[in-house]
């Protein structure tokens, strides 16, 4: 979404594109190009001051195997780690974060807006701690790293979607691996501003680790 002036433009993807224009605590528009296919949405609440931090932003993620990396917490419930691609998601409730990283488990943290910190562990396991150090904000919408299905990359690299299926069935081929690596490396960089990880050191096997 964009906010020019007075007008609030929404492109929803596969949903249309709308323009709304602030009226007081209401936006009125439609759908861009078709005044009849109104929509009108009402000022519900501001977000918390956990909500304000946690959504669209960045985190080193520190444990006691390892060096630290880079995740995020995107304002669509994702939960993104480009040393550890996948699908996975995260929830907010006051100031408890629920992580969902799938085959690399679950975690439990507290968030502390004061010192923009998170500190916790792996569900069920207090000694697997874990501490996240808040990096910076992100845009509210950033494109997923793979495409619709979920099954490919969008970095333009050589990876195709059956090979992609491979990875996912543990089938592909080292040189594709290593290809899709330097692909989420890459998307890495350019996300900190720093070099990759290859440049700095060799990232765990594992978050688990």
């Amino acid at each position: 979404w964009a906010f020019p002036a007075a007008t609030l433009e929404i492109d929803w993807g596969m949903y249309g594109q709308y323009v709304l224009k602030v009226e007081g605590d209401t936006l009125v528009g439609s759908v861009k190009g078709n005044e009849s296919s109104w929509r009108r949405a009402h000022f519900k609440r501001a977000f918390t001051p956990q909500e304000e931090l946690l959504s669209g932003s960045a985190w080193m993620l520190h444990h006691a195997v390892g060096p630290p990396f880079r995740v995020e917490f995107h304002a669509d419930g994702s939960f993104v780690s480009p040393s550890y691609p996948g699908n996975f998601s995260y929830t907010l409730s006051d100031d408890a974060v629920a992580v969902m990283w799938g085959k690399y488990g679950s975690y439990d943290l507290k968030l502390n807006v004061s010192t923009k910190q998170m500190t916790g562990c792996c569900r069920g396991n207090t000694k697997n701690w874990r501490r996240l150090e808040y990096v910076e904000s992100l845009p509210a919408f950033i494109p997923p790293l793979t495409c619709s299905k979920g099954c490919c990359l969008v970095d333009k690299d050589n990876v195709d979607c059956t090979q992609y299926g491979g990875r996912k069935r543990g089938a592909l081929r080292p040189e594709h691996e290593s290809a899709m690596q330097q692909s989420f490396a890459r998307q890495c960089a350019l996300r900190s501003g720093s070099p990759t990880s290859a440049d700095k050191h060799t990232m765990p096997s594992s978050p688990e680790a």
